[in-house]
């Protein structure tokens, strides 16, 4: 019981040391992503992405939404 306890600890400790949010500087970028209609079905309406850019935090991230895979 007392080991089952210190683990609960430990992971409930261990997810608010990642719970601080990042300050992007003042020289951030966010840019939205498009991409036209395909040729496929399932590219036929295009795709949008928001991207992170931070030159400073030397951050460049794209959140990218509705990946999927058919096979």
């Amino acid at each position: 019981m007392k080991l089952n306890l210190s683990i609960l600890l430990l992971f409930l400790c261990s997810s608010f040391i990642n719970a601080q949010k990042s300050q992007l500087s003042p020289e951030a970028e966010i840019s939205v992503l498009t991409i036209g209609p395909g040729s496929s079905l399932n590219d036929s309406f295009g795709h949008s992405a928001f991207r992170v850019k931070d030159k400073e935090k030397y951050l460049d991230v794209v959140f990218n939404y509705g990946v999927y895979d058919f096979d």
